[in-house]
């Protein structure tokens, strides 16, 4: 696996909560060891097939929670929520799939700090993300 540079520890640290100490606990659970995927069906289905809900339909109905097409390098993905369900509110994240620590579930979904009020903002970020973090080496197909 590619070392991170500075300015991806930079980014990391400012965009994950409690990246330092999360890092020194957990070093290779961080998002340059995220899974790679060839479609988002392909990891709506890993991380369903793990025991997850989080892309259960009663979960997405719950958050009023869209998944935006296509992936960023493979393992950056957009979700965006809406909790009052009220027009313009909705609020875009970046998200990756890696394993979890939680035995339940194999696969967790995680998320950098960072919303955004478009879905061209959240997938310029995930672009600098995956510019920044090495690439995992292989993709799990569906």
């Amino acid at each position: 696996m590619s070392k991170l540079t500075s300015e991806a520890h930079e980014f990391l640290r400012k965009e994950i909560y409690g990246y330092d100490q999360y890092s020194k606990l957990y070093p290779d659970t961080m998002p340059q060891n995220a899974q790679a995927f060839t479609s988002v069906g392909a990891l709506r289905n890993a991380v369903t097939d793990s025991g997850s809900f989080f892309f259960t339909p009663s979960t997405m109905r719950y958050w009023r929670s869209r998944i935006a097409p296509g992936l960023i390098g493979s393992r950056f993905f957009i979700t965006s929520e809406s909790m009052t369900g009220e027009r313009g509110d909705r609020r875009y994240w970046v998200r990756w799939v890696e394993e979890s620590d939680d035995p339940d579930h194999k696969l967790g979904v995680y998320r950098f700090e960072s919303t955004f009020d478009s879905l061209q903002a959240a997938r310029a970020f995930a672009r600098k993300a995956h510019a920044l973090i090495p690439f995992p080496t292989k993709a799990v197909q569906s």
